[in-house]
């Protein structure tokens, strides 16, 4: 007599794909909602790719919300357990500790669309972009960040941290070099 697995036993290749398309489904809703925020605070007129009052401030702004909110709803649904830590402290320290990684996320994801838009700016003088190609981009790196940030929250572990560091560090890096008052840094 063979035993059925559980629908939630599912084999790791089930697994796999099911949060692949869960993250598609998170970088397509992210990605029409911050087209749309996108659209509603761009106003009217042409603004310039980087610098102030430019599409990349609203991108990054609509970029690590989404990155946040994806990370959150990933890790709200996940299946995976986490370790117990004994005691009433054990959901207070689950708490603050998926907070700070949302705010990791945001963090990432800002600096990771203002960092593009910098760089874009710098490579494309005098560009600049009318409301619907600039909610455009809001909505593109909206999505891309929700994308990649989703299967954080399904599997929070010492192999996911240990990508999240040297990616946050690399971009925290560029961003340095970016906005550096010396200019051949």
């Amino acid at each position: 007599m063979t035993t059925r697995p559980a629908p939630t036993d599912a084999p790791p290749q089930g697994r796999r794909a099911r949060q692949e398309l869960q993250a598609v489904v998170a970088g397509s809703i992210a990605g029409a909602a911050a087209f749309a925020l996108g659209l509603v605070l761009m106003g009217e007129g042409l603004r310039p790719i980087g610098g102030s009052a430019s599409v990349a401030r609203i991108a990054a702004l609509t970029t690590g919300t989404a990155a946040a909110l994806s990370f959150l709803v990933a890790n709200l649904r996940s299946t995976t357990p986490m370790p117990r830590l004994g005691g009433h402290w054990s959901r207070a320290v689950r708490v603050v500790s998926t907070i700070a990684i949302a705010l990791v996320c945001f963090g990432l994801g800002y600096l990771a669309a203002l960092s593009a838009g910098e760089i874009m700016q710098a490579g494309f003088r005098g560009l600049q972009l009318d409301p619907f190609a600039g909610a455009l981009a809001c909505g593109l790196a909206g999505a891309a960040a929700a994308y990649l940030t989703h299967p954080l929250g399904h599997d929070v572990g010492t192999r996911t941290l240990g990508a999240l560091v040297p990616s946050f560090l690399v971009v925290g890096v560029i961003f340095s070099m970016l906005t550096a008052s010396q200019e051949d840094w």
